[in-house]
């Protein structure tokens, strides 16, 4: 191997174990500790750091193909700006430029594991970033469907941003758990989905999040524990 072959592959190690890991970081603090430090601020300071962090993180591990790094870097910026700078205009775009941008993530995540043969320990944490890439990305849709019409989705009787609004529960927080409740097929004990898009939405997330653990999942596991030619 050349001296630049040799760069190449160190470069790509570095990005995707690099890329992994951040990721898997950011999706960490987000899901587990953003919650007990904002307290329902969903534009506090701490939830533009980790979500800036998030984005940096994801555009790091895009950058080894151009096509997936300029796209989603054409909806990051919009999406990052929006966050920091809340841009007047219809609210519901953020969120969709940010669930575009997250499954543009997991798309180049998903493509570099087709791509190998042999699957190891960066691939998994890959492949666990990916699931909780999908249910992120849902979850902005979620909230995209929420501001687009208050009645999209229940909390018993009420709209959700109106019981959020009553309990000081953060909407962003809400949905997300929303979303983690639709992709595990764990039922609607509280919030539900009420109206059209919402169903569908939480219908396509259910299905995507069952094939995903059936499918590639299973895939992975299959190919990490094959004995590796020549081994023996």
């Amino acid at each position: 191997m050349t001296a630049e072959g040799v760069r190449n592959t160190t470069r790509s190690r570095i990005v995707e174990f690099g890329g992994n890991t951040a990721l898997l970081i950011a999706l960490f603090v987000l899901f587990a500790v953003l919650p007990f430090l904002t307290g329902g601020d969903q534009d506090g300071f701490s939830t533009r750091v980790v979500w800036t962090s998030l984005i940096v993180a994801g555009l790091f591990r895009a950058s080894e193909r151009r096509f997936f790094l300029w796209s989603a870097l054409f909806v990051a910026v919009p999406s990052l700006v929006d966050r920091w700078f809340a841009v007047p205009g219809d609210a519901a775009v953020a969120p969709v430029l940010a669930a575009v941008f997250v499954f543009l993530v997991a798309a180049h995540i998903l493509a570099d594991i087709f791509a190998r043969d042999q699957i190891g320990f960066d691939q998994i944490v890959g492949g666990v970033n990916v699931y909780l890439l999908i249910a992120l990305a849902f979850s902005r849709l979620h909230l995209a469907a929420a501001l687009h019409r208050a009645d999209a989705y229940l909390m018993g009787e009420l709209p959700l941003p109106e019981w959020c609004l009553m309990t000081g529960q953060g909407l962003e927080d809400t949905l997300l758990y929303f979303s983690f409740t639709t992709i595990t097929t764990l039922g609607y004990g509280d919030v539900r989905p009420a109206s059209h898009l919402a169903r569908v939405l939480a219908t396509g997330e259910a299905v995507l999040g069952q094939l995903f653990i059936a499918i590639l999942i299973a895939r992975l596991v299959s190919i990490y524990s094959r004995p590796v030619r020549g081994a023996e």
